[in-house]
């Protein structure tokens, strides 16, 4: 698996089960295992992460946040379990 980081990124959301999401720009302040927490005016959102796909706006990056449904550190955990 790559390993995702997007905390501190700005992302666009490009897919929601919520359309007022879709095309939002925001920051991601911090991710919990099924959450973002994002910055948006200036005010904070949390954003379910089974219910979004994602672009990197710095790279491009597509992301299906199903995928990464666990938080940072799980990830890297399993990841080192795989090793």
């Amino acid at each position: 698996m790559k390993k995702i980081n997007v905390i501190g990124s700005v992302i666009e959301i490009i897919d929601s089960n919520n359309t007022s999401f879709i095309g939002l720009k925001c920051s991601v302040i911090d991710e919990t295992k099924k959450m973002f927490v994002v910055g948006v005016g200036g005010k904070e959102k949390k954003i379910i992460k089974n219910s979004v796909v994602v672009k990197k706006v710095d790279d491009g990056t597509v992301i299906d946040c199903k995928k990464i449904s666990n938080d940072l550190i799980s990830r890297l955990k399993q990841k080192e379990k795989r090793k």
